[in-house]
């Protein structure tokens, strides 16, 4: 613990940018910056609307920079969250069926992106929850079949 009242993060750029000018350069540069703005750029509650600008970037572009940022995104989210859909139910009995891991983990993932909201640490956005969700069905769907497998191997 430093005992700081408050501690600043110093970057090597003159302004505020949508992104890192160094990596991006057509990064918009801001001038003013509204508290209305922030929201902007930091919420999306269109269903698949990150998916679908991901998934143009793949299919049409070849900046290799905007690839990383798409395959990363869209694959992270959901292999990131696979090993809780498995994992989970193996260590909590209530969440061994469908239903209450799926409520479980709507709500788990709810909390953090309303978290991410409040604070602006990252960046409120529904087809994280979507993918994060797809994740841990994928992971609950390996552990049926590992559970199915084990208890036929008994």
């Amino acid at each position: 613990e430093i005992g700081a009242d408050a501690l600043l993060l110093a970057k090597n750029v003159d302004a505020i940018y949508s992104a890192d000018p160094n990596k991006a350069p057509n990064a918009v540069r801001y001038t003013d910056l509204t508290y209305a703005q922030v929201l902007e750029q930091n919420l999306n509650l269109v269903p698949f609307r990150t998916v679908r600008r991901y998934t143009y970037v793949l299919r049409y572009l070849s900046d290799p920079v905007m690839i990383r940022q798409a395959v990363v995104n869209l694959a992270g989210n959901i292999c990131l969250f696979i090993p809780l859909g498995f994992f989970l139910p193996c260590s909590v009995k209530k969440l061994r069926k469908f239903f209450p891991l799926l409520g479980f983990s709507f709500c788990l993932i709810l909390t953090v992106e309303i978290l991410q909201f409040v604070t602006f640490l990252g960046c409120c956005d529904v087809d994280d929850l979507i993918l994060n969700i797809a994740g841990i069905l994928l992971g609950f769907c390996l552990w049926k079949l590992a559970e199915r497998h084990l208890t036929e191997k008994l």
